[in-house]
């Protein structure tokens, strides 16, 4: 008969140490950390040496789950993100999540307090004379975040000062357009009035503003988009005329306008580009 060889297995080797400190009463996380074994090499030691370790297993647990929670809880109030303490401490998002429940703590309710101090404390700065973006530099947040804050908070200072800088930026960009300057120059103007509460940074959004507030440079220009032509009609027959029954060139019908003194609808003089539309404007209406 074959005897069977006898393994040198992981319990074996420990059981000496293990069983020592048993008999110490030291605490089973600590063992499971001294010697870099897994709970059942313990249990499996104490079960051959009838040794009962349930009650002090179950209280090793709660006891390292209260120090986890306990770590948690501080990070959580410091502001870490859940995502970040679930990759600390090696458990998954939704049981910090669960955690944070059973220790009566809302994220929402931290956030919602925590607005409260920024309101306060950009009430204080409005009262200083800070201009909207600033006060966004300063507490890093965007328009979006303060009109979510204005929405929860019914905070009327900043709701009248962020109000009141639009109104006074539409103003200036009007006036200024107004003045003579074109919308891409405006666009280069370095003013705060011109970039609170938020910058402009397009030529459309100059027209826009312009438009909105009653000021059109060009009244007789509407929407061109929508295939409505506003050249004057007597323009239009002498621009035919002249390519069809005297066969000039579009540069020529342009150098013969501006000889005439004849100026476009926004008061500019002719070009070939503009001649050439204002043909195809002439055809596409049966003139």
């Amino acid at each position: 008969m074959k005897i069977r060889k006898k393994h040198n297995c992981k319990s074996r080797s420990f059981e000496p140490q293990i069983l020592e400190l048993l008999n110490k009463q030291i605490e089973i996380p600590v063992i499971i950390e001294k010697l870099n074994i897994s709970r059942d090499i313990i249990k499996k030691v104490a079960k051959n040496n009838n040794i009962n370790i349930d009650g002090r297993i179950k209280s090793g647990i709660m006891k390292q789950k209260a120090a986890r929670n306990e770590y948690i809880y501080k990070m959580i109030l410091e502001g870490t993100t859940y995502q970040k303490i679930s990759e600390k401490t090696n458990i998954t998002k939704q049981r910090v999540q669960q955690i944070a429940k059973s220790l009566n703590f809302s994220r929402w309710v931290q956030i919602r307090n925590n607005e409260k101090i920024t309101i306060k404390s950009i009430e204080e700065d409005i009262s200083k004379g800070l201009f909207y973006n600033d006060l966004k530099n300063k507490y890093n947040i965007n328009d979006c975040k303060i009109k979510g804050m204005l929405r929860r908070n019914n905070c009327k200072i900043l709701k009248n000062k962020r109000e009141n800088e639009f109104i006074n930026r539409n103003k200036t960009i009007v006036s200024e357009y107004r003045n003579g300057k074109s919308a891409s120059m405006i666009l280069l103007l370095d003013s705060n009035v011109i970039s609170e509460p938020a910058k402009i940074n397009s030529v459309g959004s100059v027209y826009a503003i312009c438009i909105k507030q009653g000021f059109r440079k060009y009244p007789k220009v509407k929407n061109r988009r929508s295939g409505e032509i506003f050249e004057s009609v007597k323009i239009l027959k002498l621009i035919v005329r002249l390519k069809e029954k005297k066969h000039l060139t579009l540069v020529d019908i342009a150098s013969y306008l501006n000889e005439k003194k004849y100026k476009t609808i926004c008061g500019k003089t002719f070009s070939f580009s503009n001649v050439a539309n204002k043909y195809i404007s002439a055809k596409s209406i049966g003139l």
